[in-house]
């Protein structure tokens, strides 16, 4: 909420070290934990891979993984969006790799990056992601004096810990002096990756100036058309007949187009990990005997006691006092009007089916408010600033609506847009002044300018609450059980048995009632089913090879079996014969069309609208791309350059065509065209060629890193230390 992130301060730690910690760099001391994740033959202290001989360490890789774990887990909090710890592992392995081999091209290269240059950065220009955590939200001004004070002096921190707030001091100064190891450490890899990228694009001069000239025309003129499409993909398949001495002509002629690395082709069927009919059977035959046992009892006592059997029984958990406020709003409606030892349910949830009790009902122990407020920076003067928060004072007692006049005027700009709402809030959790006036002032008032640090508050008090709750939970989850789990393993155990001996895949399948998905050929450079220990199978092994169950998220348990393999070279075609027979299905329905376009434009071309196409055939329709300009992009089509230069070839006024494009034939008329002028980009040239170099050095690079990660000897372990990946 902008301002009010910084206003809530539990402690003053807060605001210092678990702000700065959040973008998640924190070290793990522990970075295998159960060691639930290790497969049999691998320990952590094996490489999980390494690049041209160099080892990536699994104790550096995992402690990345799981500092990126645990921000998006955070972010997901707030947004509800499911963490991937697929994804993630495969973008902590991408980003290894890239600085293995940028740190190895560097060396081979000579350049360096000295201990004075990664200090300089990190104490006169650290990286915006660490400057942002010590930049006042509304001011946008760094604190720079804070910052070198902690960052020089670590040890700083301590003063700074709360002794009440129960934050281990010494693991906190500790976990700070790894932080800023890791900024180094990114510093010392931009810096290296920014010198390599130079010498990569060394060479790669940009165009001439009137290069630039032409980007700038191109840029800055736009032109408004109208055209009619003769759509390609509206052509009937029975017109086209594509004999297969065509397609051998066509693959002829374009092999070099077809060349392949080595690759693989599998087949699979997948083993569903859902709950069983007996798992159902079971949740139900938990619940009723929880209801019957309940109805059963004779008074709330004997119920109570009947809740308590049952909480051992399956694992229920009693909730400590809890705010009514901040209850759990699935489940607040079903508890909320119980009385001491009530007890409610079955309650399907969304979550699973809930039995629930009333423990505990109290109030006055502690209380929240629930409030909104406006909010004026000091700005340069401090008087004008109180005078500007009077005048909105007197708007809003007046009966202005608060919410408006907060998303008009506050400067808070995170809780503005929520028409200045902040939600309910305890004790402790705001700074002095702001906490001292909204818990002083009655609900439904408003009060103000307030003073804090951060400028003038008007604040809209709505509620004070301060009733709890605390209530105990059954909860029965309708899951797969392990009996179900392994019956499944069983099962695909079964089916791999049946293929070794001889049985045919697919027929195995259809008799299982299964879908056997074969896959398209694929290189061995990422996950296959979103799994590198697919991919990794499926180079490791010969053609029939059958794969032990494999359990993948999303898929469930997974037998795989490589039915292809292609050397590097030219792609069969029988590999290609689809993708050819496409390629000349679009080239027989471009020259169909032809004909009709040019019959259509004969009659039209001397029109003074194309509007008037409908004279000559009723279903054509005529479309409108506004702004066009000489780019490929056409608006509601997609890519199309022939469209575009046509665009800016054509006379203004005249029906012009037909245009042969990607998509189809046009007959268009340019209405509008408004050409840049070249003179007028002197004024920015300066800051088009350093945009035009940083492109080309950019393109430069990405190319050249594309050539050296393929010809590096990259050894991927991942598959033997993940049970599921």
């Amino acid at each position: 909420m902008g301002a009010m992130t910084r206003m809530r301060e539990a402690s003053p730690w807060l605001l210092g070290f678990i702000a700065i910690c959040f973008i998640g760099f924190m070290i793990m001391s522990d970075v295998i934990g159960d060691g639930s994740i290790m497969r049999g033959g691998v320990s952590e202290g094996d490489p999980i891979g390494s690049v041209n001989g160099e080892d990536i360490p699994f104790k550096e890789f995992e402690a990345r993984v799981k500092e990126q774990l645990d921000y998006q887990q955070q972010q997901a909090m707030q947004t509800g969006q499911e963490v991937d710890d697929a994804i993630i592992r495969q973008a902590v392995w991408d980003q290894m790799v890239e600085e293995v081999l940028l740190r190895q091209t560097a060396q081979k290269a000579g350049i360096t990056v000295s201990d004075a240059e990664l200090q300089d950065v990190l104490l006169e220009n650290p990286p915006e992601y660490v400057r942002r955590q010590f930049t006042d939200p509304q001011t946008q001004q760094f604190d720079r004096r804070r910052y070198l004070e902690i960052v020089t002096n670590p040890d700083r921190i301590r003063t700074l810990i709360d002794a009440r707030s129960g934050v281990d001091a010494n693991k906190a100064v500790s976990d700070f002096k790894n932080y800023i190891i890791r900024v180094q450490d990114a510093i010392l890899q931009q810096r290296l990756s920014e010198s390599v990228r130079t010498l990569a694009g060394t060479a790669a001069g940009i165009s001439s100036p009137l290069y630039l000239e032409q980007q700038y025309v191109t840029d800055n003129s736009s032109a408004e058309v109208n055209f009619v499409l003769f759509d390609v993909n509206k052509v009937d398949e029975k017109n086209i007949n594509i004999s297969d001495s065509e397609i051998q002509e066509y693959y002829n002629k374009h092999k070099e187009s077809f060349k392949q690395k080595n690759a693989r082709k599998l087949k699979y069927v997948t083993f569903p990990l859902e709950p069983s009919k007996l798992d159902s059977n079971l949740a139900k035959t938990k619940i009723n005997r929880i209801r019957t046992s309940l109805e059963n009892a004779g008074t709330p006592e004997q119920k109570s006691i009947e809740f308590d059997k049952f909480v051992a029984e399956f694992g229920g958990k009693t909730n400590d006092y809890t705010l009514v406020s901040q209850a759990d709003p699935q489940k607040l409606p079903h508890i909320a009007n119980l009385q001491k030892n009530d007890v409610a349910g079955p309650v399907e949830l969304p979550t699973g089916t809930y039995f629930f009790r009333m423990d505990d009902r109290r109030s006055g122990q502690q209380e929240v408010v629930k409030a909104s407020h406006i909010l004026i920076n000091f700005g340069n003067n401090k008087d004008s600033a109180k005078a500007e928060a009077n005048k909105i004072l007197a708007r809003a007692k007046k009966g202005e609506e608060f919410g408006m006049l907060a998303s008009e005027f506050s400067q808070d700009k995170g809780s503005a847009v929520q028409g200045g709402d902040l939600g309910f809030f305890p004790k402790g959790q705001m700074v002095k002044p702001f906490e001292e006036a909204a818990f002083a002032a009655a609900p439904g008032s408003i009060v103000g300018p307030v003073e804090s640090q951060f400028g003038y508050h008007i604040i809209n008090v709505k509620e004070k609450v301060s009733d709890e709750i605390k209530f105990s939970e059954i909860e029965i989850n309708l899951g797969l059980t392990n009996a179900t789990k392994n019956a499944l393993y069983r099962d695909a155990l079964s089916f791999k048995s049946a293929v070794e001996s001889g049985k045919n895949f697919d027929t195995l399948a259809r008799q299982l009632k299964k879908n056997a998905v074969e896959t398209v050929f694929f290189e061995n450079t990422g996950p296959v089913l979103g799994s590198r220990a697919i991919t990794d199978f499926a180079f490791d092994n010969q053609v029939g090879t059958v794969s032990n169950p494999i359990e993948l998220k999303h898929y469930g348990i997974v037998i795989a079996q490589v039915t292809g393999t292609r050397q590097p070279g030219i792609r069969p075609l029988e590999d290609m014969k689809e993708e050819v027979k496409s390629r000349l299905a679009k080239i027989k329905k471009l020259d169909y069309l032809k004909s009709k376009a040019q019959e259509v434009y004969s009659k039209v071309q001397n029109f003074d609208i194309l509007a008037r196409v409908a004279e000559v055939d009723p279903t054509l329709e005529v479309r409108t791309a506004s702004g066009t300009k000489n780019n490929g992009q056409v608006q509601g089509i997609g890519n199309d350059f022939a469209f575009t230069s046509a665009a800016y070839i054509a006379p203004v006024g005249k029906i012009y065509g037909p245009v042969r494009g990607e998509r189809g034939y046009y007959i268009l008329q340019v209405t509008n065209r408004t050409m840049a002028d070249p003179s007028k980009m002197k004024a920015d040239f300066s800051n088009m060629y350093k945009q035009a170099k940083n492109n080309v050095q950019m393109s430069v690079y990405n190319q050249w890193f594309t050539t050296i990660k393929e010809k590096a000897d990259i050894e991927d372990n991942r598959s033997k230390f993940y049970k599921s990946y």
